[in-house]
């Protein structure tokens, strides 16, 4: 099957998809591919909320309806300052914008949410580093250093070493979580002597003096118990418990504990690893004094504790939860691929493609950004049979990221789990990595990659790696498409330039839109650029959000793969000092 045809049938039944059942009222899911393979089920429980929703009635739907009906179009010049672009409207109003120079179109059709929730991870502290580094997906941990606590990870644990008694000391996330489901593993090196060690889970954290936790005490007779508290103010109020859960305990030997907050419902329970997970809550409370906040571990050597220094390890933290107030995007745009770039002459046939465009649910560069977003619905393409569709991470772990972060080095075609790929000018990547039963790039894209992905196997736009940067071509790095990738430049320079220079104006900003940063510090999301001045991360514009802010969605490290959300850093443009505000440098208009 030919590229074109086989985006045919994949547009074709993901469009089945975006009419489909009604979920909430008034909206219908876009996000499930219709006859296409499906990607393994996610776990039992709540279903996620879809990352995008199509509006089935609401204003525009009169107007959505009528489209290709006919009536005259008119076109108006905009763009004084940067590329010119065209406004096409008809009886209604504002129909398309296009843009001399580039393929891309903004049709307005039917209002979409794009919106995100929390990806889950787990931490298995496979990496050695002093402090505890960064989770795979859950943010840096803020951790004390040293003092009356030390904290390392090694040999697959993570440690708190308490020296003193009465002292407790926390790991937290700051990925700040409403509903919060989270599970730990601890064991202690030695039996407590004096008085006893409690290691526990904790929500809502705002600070060590207002918070919600679940700990396990190992008591100087060996025996273990449960206790669900609250914290606030520095006053704290057991909840639940204590609840006796075993006797006999010995260096190394391992319990899980979970704490599960569902609005005011707070519950925990504890076993040894290993058996089976009890059916049933040991301890449950409702309580609403406490709002969002962090997630992390709390460890405490009782006043009188005598067997110290103590460590605490941690073998596994796992978390998944909600954002109280997740990132969503809602307008009409829908951007659409010329065949080549605008010149600036309305054709008739032109006309149709407009009118057709306007009336058109089809997969779009948005709809397809939002595909690899958290709980994304999965999809293979039945012709070559490899994945195509569906949450994606940012890059394996590996030993030369060391301090728990990924690698950098996912295209389009690994994540698809192929073993290698040829462009159309014969150039194919340098080394196959993703050779061997093992894939180890599968279901990965960097943030170059997931560009590659949505608008080049997608859409369409044909693709280079390192060579035959002739305007048309979609390069493989974020710094080759900024200064020599299709279409037009939107507002900034072309080259990295100053790192200290102003981010450039967003008054151009189209949906659809590529934004090119320059991030200092270490090298950036495609493994370039330092505070030299070079580009190194890219993002796709997705509009305001609901808070007015300008939103864009890129594959990055933190929270492992494509995301609109805010875990790391805003996600947003025009928010003064944040990072990817002030290291805004280029957009781009393919």
């Amino acid at each position: 099957m030919s590229p074109v045809s086989r985006r045919a049938a994949l547009a074709a039944a993901l469009a089945g998809a975006a009419s489909g059942a009604l979920a909430p009222p008034a909206l219908a899911r876009a996000s499930s591919p219709a006859s296409l393979a499906a990607a393994p089920a996610a776990a039992a429980g709540t279903p996620p909320p879809a990352t995008v929703w199509v509006h089935r009635h609401d204003v525009n739907e009169g107007r959505f309806f009528r489209a290709g009906l006919g009536g005259p179009l008119t076109a108006r010049k905009t763009g004084a300052a940067g590329p010119v672009t065209h406004e096409v409207s008809d009886a209604f109003g504002p129909l398309a914008t296009l843009t001399e120079g580039a393929r891309t179109v903004t049709v307005h059709g039917l209002r979409r949410t794009f919106t995100e929730q929390k990806k889950a991870f787990s931490d298995r502290f496979d990496r050695t580093v002093s402090g505890w580094g960064s989770s795979p997906g859950g943010g840096r941990w803020a951790t004390p250093g040293t003092g009356r606590a030390e904290f390392r990870v090694e040999a697959g644990n993570s440690t708190i070493v308490l020296r003193e008694d009465g002292f407790s000391q926390f790991a937290t996330l700051p990925d700040g979580l409403g509903d919060a489901d989270l599970t730990a593993v601890f064991t202690l090196d030695r039996v407590p002597a004096g008085d006893a060690v409690s290691a526990g889970v904790c929500c809502a954290y705002t600070d060590e003096r207002n918070h919600y936790r679940a700990r396990l005490s190992f008591l100087t007779t060996g025996e273990v118990r449960l206790t669900l508290e609250k914290e606030v103010g520095n006053t704290t109020t057991v909840l639940g418990g204590p609840v006796p859960l075993g006797s006999g305990f010995r260096p190394g030997d391992r319990w899980r504990l979970r704490l599960e907050r569902a609005g005011s419902a707070l519950r925990c329970r504890a076993w040894r690893d290993g058996q089976e997970e009890p059916a049933g809550w040991q301890a449950a409370a409702t309580d609403s004094a406490l709002g969002a906040g962090r997630v992390g571990i709390r460890v405490l050597a009782n006043k009188g504790g005598t067997a110290l220094p103590v460590s605490v390890l941690v073998g596994e933290f796992t978390a998944a939860g909600h954002w109280p107030d997740p990132p969503e995007v809602t307008h009409d745009l829908w951007v659409r691929l010329l065949d080549a770039p605008f010149d600036g002459v309305l054709t008739p046939a032109l006309e149709e493609r407009l009118r057709a465009w306007a009336g058109d649910t089809s997969p779009d560069a948005l709809g397809y950004a939002a595909m690899f977003l958290p709980h994304a619905a999965g999809a293979v393409d039945p012709v070559p049979g490899t994945r195509v569709l569906g949450e994606a991470g940012y890059g394996p772990l590996g030993p030369g990221t060391g301090d728990g972060t990924r690698e950098v080095g996912a295209d389009f075609w690994e994540y698809m789990g192929l073993d290698t790929w040829t462009f159309p000018n014969g150039e194919a990547p340098a080394q196959p990595e993703n050779t061997g039963p093992q894939k180890r790039w599968a279901g990965f894209l960097d943030c170059s990659g997931y560009v590659r992905m949505v608008y080049g196997h997608h859409m369409g736009m044909p693709m280079v790696n390192f060579r035959d940067f002739d305007g048309t071509n979609l390069p493989r790095t974020s710094a080759d498409q900024a200064a020599r990738g299709p279409g037009v430049v939107v507002a900034g320079v072309t080259a990295g330039g100053d790192p200290g220079q102003e981010p450039p104006p967003l008054d151009g900003l189209l949906a659809g839109d590529l934004v090119y940063f320059d991030t200092p510090g270490a090298a950036g999301d495609d493994g370039v650029g330092d505070d030299s001045g070079t580009i190194n991360h890219v993002g796709i514009y997705l509009g305001r959000d609901r808070h007015g802010r300008h939103r864009f969605a890129s594959s990055r490290k933190t929270p492992d793969g494509p995301t609109m959300g805010d875990l790391g850093a805003l996600s947003v443009l025009d928010a003064g000092t944040e990072l990817y505000s002030r290291s805004l440098r280029v957009i781009r208009r393919f």
